[in-house]
């Protein structure tokens, strides 16, 4: 089963997918709604299968693609899945998209969605 982390800046969005994903039998989640607190998380390499981000967090903080660098910046190598209201030919998503071992889906994600990424 894999270890999950959720960086959303909607809280209460965060809460319902860290019970679902627990639901559906991830080892593990973490919820986090700002790059802020993901920067105080520690060992993010060695700790997380996979990680969800919202595409969009927010006014005052960093996007999606920002966060994803700095993921790979500190050495993390696993699976990102990007969360988006956006449509799919937004640049931003086109972006998302082409980046390696990572993935797209729209918001809300259905159950089946999170179930494949959790196998």
């Amino acid at each position: 089963m894999k270890r999950v982390l959720l960086l959303d800046d909607d809280i209460d969005l965060c809460e319902i997918m860290a019970e679902m994903v627990m639901e559906m039998g991830a080892l593990s989640c973490q919820a986090v709604n700002s790059i802020k607190e993901l920067k105080l998380i520690q060992e993010i390499p060695t700790r997380f299968d996979l990680i969800f981000v919202d595409m969009n967090l927010g006014i005052n903080d960093l996007n999606g693609i920002d966060a994803y660098k700095w993921l790979r910046e500190i050495g993390y190598i696993g699976q990102v899945t990007f969360f988006s209201g956006h449509d799919r030919s937004h640049p931003m998503i086109q972006l998302a998209m082409s980046l390696p071992n990572a993935s797209v889906l729209e918001k809300p994600p259905s159950d089946s969605q999170l179930e494949n990424l959790l196998r």
